[in-house]
């Protein structure tokens, strides 16, 4: 499913932006996760095979005390403007060349070459007890990645018959693919 999510806080830094959307990516099935910000608000928009509850859940913990405002929404229910090269460039068309646009090559984040290391996440912490809130992120990113499980393919036909083939992600196609074999 692919999912817009609009953060609200302080991303006057862009380096803060990326650190928080690279933060996302534990929950990111698309091969990219594309986002774009400014000095308050962050859009990001991904696919992800786990609910929207989960997606809301996962950001939400991960992000807490962070930043002031938090919205996901499935893409196929919601209607928005944004201006046509920051549209291309959310919802996965090349060529756009707007500089607060940036795109984390997932590839790379499974291939351990590009990603945050528990150390990379002190900037974010505030308090006395940085060592608990890291372990606590990294409790965050562990357990959201074993709660993802593996469609059977009676899962993916499911969707199938009531989304039709083109509501599969890519790396469900893929598993679909790779099932009926």
């Amino acid at each position: 499913m692919q999912y817009i999510t609009i953060i609200l806080g302080d991303f006057s830094d862009t380096k803060i932006a990326r650190e928080t959307a690279m933060i996302i990516t534990p929950i990111v099935d698309s091969q990219n996760l594309n986002y774009s910000s400014s000095n308050d608000v962050m859009i990001l928009c991904f696919e992800s095979s786990i609910s929207q509850t989960e997606v809301y859940d996962y950001i939400s913990a991960a992000l807490y005390g962070e930043v002031n405002g938090i919205f996901v929404s499935k893409t196929d229910n919601m209607s928005v403007y944004i201006q046509p090269e920051s549209f291309k460039h959310l919802f996965g068309e090349s060529g756009t060349n707007v500089d607060t646009n940036v795109s984390i090559d997932m590839q790379k984040v499974k291939d351990g070459l590009e990603g945050l290391s528990p150390y990379d996440l002190l900037e974010f912490t505030t308090e006395e007890d940085d060592n608990d809130d890291i372990d606590e992120i990294q409790k965050i990113i562990t357990e959201s990645k074993t709660k993802t499980q593996i469609p059977t393919i009676d899962d993916l036909l499911d969707k199938i018959c009531e989304k039709g083939y083109d509501s599969l992600t890519s790396n469900e196609k893929k598993l679909l693919q790779k099932l009926s074999k």
